[in-house]
């Protein structure tokens, strides 16, 4: 059986399952309407950085809250 794959980004969950077709394809149990995907492992997980910061700014716009476990880094500068 596929073996699928968590991690988080920014305090948010992240699920990497094989989409049967040679994929991973990428949802979050705490942001609803994340979707992505990526030929590998890595790929998936690097893709799912963008995928989430598309879903924050579609929620900052529609003024839909934030998932209370979504804690951006923020960057030295």
């Amino acid at each position: 059986m596929p073996e699928s794959h968590e991690w988080k980004i920014d305090g948010i969950r992240m699920k990497g399952e094989p989409d049967g077709e040679g994929s991973i394809l990428v949802t979050s149990p705490d942001f609803e309407g994340l979707l992505s995907e990526g030929n590998t492992l890595a790929e998936a997980m690097e893709n799912s950085r963008g995928a989430l910061a598309a879903v924050v700014i579609y929620y900052e716009e529609t003024m839909k809250p934030l998932p209370a476990a979504y804690k951006p880094e923020v960057l030295n500068q």
